[in-house]
């Protein structure tokens, strides 16, 4: 039986394990389990942030408004956590799939084996999350004047900006300790599946998520630009 503490004591040993027993699915409900309570508990500082950017002269009925908006739609957030968790998972592990077959090991997994490694190394990120929420928690109640959003600990999204480029912002807090932990477990995982070297495992795998940030931070700038 695999040990979740692999992920952190012994990663080699436990992608060893997954390209033998590509086992996910108990991983992927515990992960989204702790995502959901994240969540949910995140909905007070967007429910603050959106309070705070309303124009000084909002009446109290639009505070009021924007409220009972906020609290309808932490709901609807809570129930699209599986998708919020797996849809990534899935996308990424399928695109670096796709890339080793381009690259031609000597022997190629299953798509499912890759998938299998992008969801043990997602811990890595989700408790970034945690710990991103519990230090917001610990800095609302030392400074209730110390903001809204809720930057990844450990990680350029704490830096202090004028800009209000969501797309920048997004990118900036997508770099942090915890996305490049994250980044090199996967990509020892995949060095394991495809017999490669640590270093393209590194390329590869570096490269996809890189991409893929760029172009989340665009269509995230494209929103917000839609919305305003």
């Amino acid at each position: 039986m695999i040990n979740p503490l692999d992920v952190v004591i012994a990663p080699s040993r436990l992608f060893s394990d997954l390209r033998r027993q590509p086992s996910w699915l108990v991983t992927f409900a515990a992960i989204t389990v702790v995502s959901i309570v994240v969540e949910w508990f995140s909905f007070r500082y967007a429910l603050e942030g959106t309070v705070s950017r309303l124009p000084h002269r909002a009446t109290e009925e639009m505070m009021q408004d924007a409220i009972r908006y906020l609290e309808g739609r932490r709901v609807i957030n809570v129930a699209l956590v599986p998708l919020k968790v797996g849809v990534p998972m899935a996308v990424f592990s399928f695109v670096i799939y796709l890339v080793c077959s381009v690259s031609k090991p000597v022997s190629l997994p299953h798509w499912k084996h890759f998938l299998a490694v992008v969801v043990w190394a997602g811990w890595i990120p989700t408790v970034g999350g945690v710990v991103a929420l519990l230090t917001r928690s610990l800095a609302g109640a030392l400074s209730p004047a110390s903001g809204s959003a809720i930057p990844q600990t450990l990680g350029l999204g704490m830096v202090q900006l004028t800009s209000k480029d969501p797309g920048l912002l997004y990118i900036l807090n997508g770099l942090n300790i915890f996305s490049i932990w994250y980044i090199l477990l996967v990509s020892l995982g995949v060095s394991i599946l495809c017999s490669i070297t640590r270093r393209k495992g590194i390329a590869i795998v570096a490269s996809v998520w890189v991409f893929g940030l760029l172009v989340s931070a665009a269509l995230l700038r494209l929103a917000v630009g839609g919305v305003q």
